[in-house]
C-alpha cells in the first residue's frame, strides 16, 4: 500500500506524465527482459523516451551523473507494465513451434519478471524502501490478467492487421522503414487519455521484428553467456524502431 500511494502521488496523480519519461511499453519490457541476463548491478537509464541498460563498469557512475539518472526513475516504469498488459496481449499469438506452450507474451513476462528481480537484488541495500515495494508491485501488476479481455482482443486484431499491411508495404518498397499511424494528437493537460493514444503504437512493430525479438530472447535463454553480442545485435536491429518511437511520441503527445 505504501508503494502504491508513493506511485500515485509521484506519477499517476498528475495532470501530465513527464514527457521525457514516457516509454513505449514493448521497447521498455524488452530492455527489462534483457536485464535478466545482464551482469549483476546493471541499472536502467531513460533517455529521450527510450529505456537502456547500463552495464556495471568503470564509467557507469559517470554516465548516470551525466544523464541525471536516479534509482527513483524506477517509479516512472509504472505505466510500462500496465500498458504492456493492456496493449500487447496479441503477442500470445506468436508461439514457439517446438514448444506450443511458450508464446512471446509469456516469454517476455517471465524474463522481464526476472529482470525486476535483478533490480531488487541491485537495490537491496537502498535507504528508500519504497523502491523495493514498488518493484514487487510491478511484478504483481505485470503477471495479472487484463481487466477487459474483449478490449484487448480488439486491440490485438487491429494491431495484427496493421502489421500485415506494413509488411506488405515494406516488401514492395524496402528502402523505407517508416510507418504512418493515423492518430489524434494527445494533450494530457486537456484531459485526453494517453492510453487511448498508446493503443496505436503497437502498429510500429512488424511481424518480422516481433519474431526477431522472440527468437533473440530464446537464444539468450539457451546461451546466456552470449548476452553482450545478442543484446547489442537486437538493440542495433531495433534502432530504426526506437527512432520511430521517439518521433511518434513527439508527434502524438503534446505538452
Amino acid at each position: 500500500m505504501y508503494a502504491m500511494n508513493f506511485i500515485y502521488n509521484s506519477v499517476i496523480n498528475k495532470k501530465k506524465e513527464r514527457f521525457n519519461v514516457i516509454l513505449e511499453p514493448l521497447q521498455a519490457v524488452i530492455q527489462i527482459a534483457l536485464l535478466s541476463f545482464a551482469p549483476n548491478d546493471s541499472k536502467l537509464n531513460i533517455y529521450n523516451n527510450i529505456l537502456f541498460i547500463q552495464i556495471p563498469n568503470w564509467n557507469q557512475s559517470i554516465l548516470r551523473t551525466y544523464y541525471n539518472d536516479s534509482k527513483n526513475d524506477i517509479f516512472f516504469l509504472f505505466n510500462v507494465f500496465t500498458r504492456f498488459t493492456k496493449f500487447y496481449q496479441h503477442l500470445k499469438l506468436i508461439i514457439d513451434p517446438k514448444d506450443t506452450q511458450l508464446n512471446m507474451f509469456k516469454l517476455l513476462q517471465e524474463t522481464a519478471t526476472n529482470g525486476i528481480d535483478k533490480l531488487l537484488q541491485t537495490y537491496r541495500h537502498t535507504e528508500n524502501p519504497a523502491i523495493l515495494h514498488t518493484l514487487n508491485l510491478y511484478k504483481k501488476i505485470f503477471n495479472e490478467e487484463p481487466t477487459n479481455p474483449k478490449i484487448e482482443q480488439s486491440v490485438a486484431e487491429t494491431g495484427h492487421s496493421k502489421r500485415k499491411d506494413r509488411d506488405k508495404c515494406l516488401g514492395a518498397n524496402s528502402t523505407t522503414n517508416q510507418t504512418h499511424i493515423d492518430n489524434p494528437v494527445a494533450n494530457p493537460g486537456a484531459g485526453v487519455d494517453i492510453d487511448a493514444i498508446f493503443a496505436n503504437i503497437t502498429k510500429l512493430y512488424s511481424d518480422s521484428e516481433l519474431f526477431i525479438i522472440f527468437n533473440t530472447i530464446k537464444l539468450l535463454l539457451a546461451n546466456p553467456e552470449n548476452f553482450a553480442p545478442y543484446c547489442d545485435g537486437l538493440n542495433n536491429i531495433l534502432t530504426p524502431i526506437n527512432t520511430q518511437i521517439q518521433k511518434w511520441i513527439v508527434d502524438n503527445i503534446v505538452y
